[in-house]
């Protein structure tokens, strides 16, 4: 009823990501903003930032650009713990390339990098990924790895600058919390994300927030022609995502996982 074009929306009702959509396609806001973390689990930093700014009223107020807040693990605590249990693995400087060639020869890649995400979704640094190329390939992962309804959906992580190439009525989105549908002449090129309305729910990926994860997608991208990869969360059905290396390791060998990629360190399954 405001005569305002901003909008700021936070709460469970906005991890409707159709709901999402006719706001945003509806033509009457300029700048949409959700919570990322819409849920009641974003209550703590919802209290915390009130309590800051009473305490402050003069504070700058800053937008939120990544949810990369959780604990990072370096190389050292990673090869320590490989090689404690034994487990061969290469060191490959170039790892974005190598899981570009995998993931272009349709193998699924676990993909652990950086600080891990806050929220529900996976962003690029606990991630399974996949090439989206295939109709069958959201089957293939379901039934290796995550084990879970056949009717759900999986979501694309993009390049930031070819976001046009595939949404329409594009714009940045980050966090996965926003439905686009997929513009027509895509459809068929990347049908393991295209949902039976033809949406998809896509993050937009930007170097300057995660440089190697967009390396990863754009030497994806001089492979295939296509700057998109199927993203789903570092887990299996009923467990949490993964934060831990050993975590990650369990996971791996607990499923048809094909590759484990660990900072620069790669592990792959004797078949």
């Amino acid at each position: 009823k405001e005569a305002t074009k901003n909008l700021t929306c936070a709460g469970g009702i906005f991890l409707n990501v159709k709901l999402n959509q006719r706001i945003w396609e509806s033509g009457n806001i300029k700048n949409h903003v959700i919570y990322p973390n819409a849920g009641d689990s974003g209550l703590a930093v919802g209290a915390a930032l009130y309590a800051y700014y009473s305490n402050h009223p003069g504070a700058p107020i800053y937008g939120i650009d990544n949810l990369y807040w959780g604990p990072e693990y370096g190389e050292a605590e990673i090869e320590s713990l490989l090689k404690a249990r034994n487990i061969s693995y290469d060191r490959i400087d170039n790892v974005e390339a190598f899981a570009a060639q995998k993931l272009s020869e349709n193998k699924i890649v676990a993909w652990f990098q950086g600080r891990m995400e806050s929220g529900p979704r996976a962003l690029g640094n606990r991630s399974i990924l996949m090439s989206a190329n295939r109709p069958d390939n959201k089957d293939i992962i379901n039934a290796r790895v995550k084990f879970r309804e056949p009717f759900r959906p999986f979501c694309p992580s993009l390049l930031w600058e070819e976001k046009e190439e595939y949404l329409e009525s594009a714009r940045d989105e980050f966090f996965m919390i926003t439905s686009f549908t997929c513009k027509e002449r895509k459809r068929s090129r990347v049908p393991a994300v295209v949902h039976v309305d033809a949406t998809l729910r896509p993050q937009t990926v930007k170097k300057g927030f995660n440089e190697r994860f967009w390396n990863l997608i754009k030497e994806f991208q001089r492979l295939t022609g296509e700057a998109l990869l199927l993203n789903t969360s570092f887990n299996i059905m009923g467990e949490p995502i993964i934060n831990h290396p050993r975590e990650a390791i369990r996971c791996f060998y607990d499923s048809g996982l094909d590759f484990l990629v660990l900072r620069n360190f790669v592990v792959k399954k004797e078949r």
